[in-house]
């Protein structure tokens, strides 16, 4: 029972990570393109809510939850899968957080311009461009990004993910991940 308590909420974090960190990433790029330095701040407001109390719990919980499984089940973290997913796993880790910290500047730059009634300037899309940047570094995608192409960041994204699932499946395959 612990072993299928401690698997459904793996799966849910991740879940909870994938669904909240690609709906976040892509109502604020929607968001970004209308200009509106009143709309985005309102969903920079969201977004940086959700990925704070939502996502980043999440994962944190699926990692405990992974290494609570991989415990339970005997393994050693030196395996070759397990070691790949934590290298993975702290590798996307490591380009979100920024992504974190950039959100909260984009929403406070956006809270300033409506405060102040003017259009958002460089220094938002400076923040903006970074924070699209390193979040596609994280799917590992190489497509340039522009406010105005936000069906283009999604099809990426999917081929970003794909790209990523594919290759980890052909290296679980070929036993290099054993």
């Amino acid at each position: 029972m612990t072993y299928l308590a401690l698997k459904y909420l793996h799966i849910l974090a991740a879940v909870f990570l994938f669904g909240f960190g690609m709906g976040s990433y892509l109502y604020l790029i929607a968001a970004t393109r209308s200009r509106t330095p009143q709309v985005i701040a309102h969903v920079a407001r969201m977004v940086v809510f959700f990925d704070t109390w939502i996502t980043t719990p999440a994962g944190f919980l699926q990692l405990g939850t992974g290494i609570a499984l991989v415990s339970l089940m005997g393994l050693p973290v030196s395996s070759g899968w397990v070691l790949g997913s934590l290298v993975l796993f702290f590798a996307i880790g490591a380009l979100w957080l920024p992504v974190l910290w950039l959100q909260g500047r984009m929403l406070r730059l956006a809270e300033g311009a409506v405060t102040e009634g003017r259009a958002l300037g460089p220094e938002f899309q400076r923040a903006y461009a970074l924070c699209v940047l390193d979040g596609r570094s994280g799917l590992f995608r190489d497509v340039r990004h522009r406010p105005d192409d936000g069906h283009q960041a999604l099809s990426t994204s999917i081929a970003g993910l794909l790209r990523l699932a594919l290759a980890t499946a052909s290296l679980a395959q070929s036993g290099a991940l054993d």
